[in-house]
């Protein structure tokens, strides 16, 4: 058996009081929605927007600096485009500190 109440064990005052905590949690419920809609609505979006354009930046200077040139080893060349790209889409000034 469980200690939980049933409809049949409690009285009107507790029916009562029951209903009194449901509206106050889904009062309370709705406003925190609406806090973490309003908090998630700016930053990241502004955030995304930043981080697109870096990258769109990036790929304008790429493509305006053509292929690697001859005698660069192609591995070598490709680990930079990644160190740019890992900036570009997050700069050292957002990266979470370990």
């Amino acid at each position: 058996m469980t200690d939980r109440r049933t409809v049949d064990t409690i009285n009107d005052d507790q029916l009562s009081q029951l209903y009194d905590n449901l509206g106050r949690a889904e009062t309370e419920n709705a406003e925190l929605r609406d806090a973490l809609a309003h908090c998630h609505e700016r930053e990241p979006r502004q955030r995304a927007e930043a981080a697109l354009a870096r990258v769109t930046d990036l790929q304008a200077q790429w493509l305006a600096a053509g292929p690697p040139p001859l005698g660069v080893p192609i591995a070598r060349w490709w680990d930079a485009r990644l160190v740019e790209l890992h900036n570009a889409i997050r700069p050292a000034a957002e990266e979470p500190t370990p």
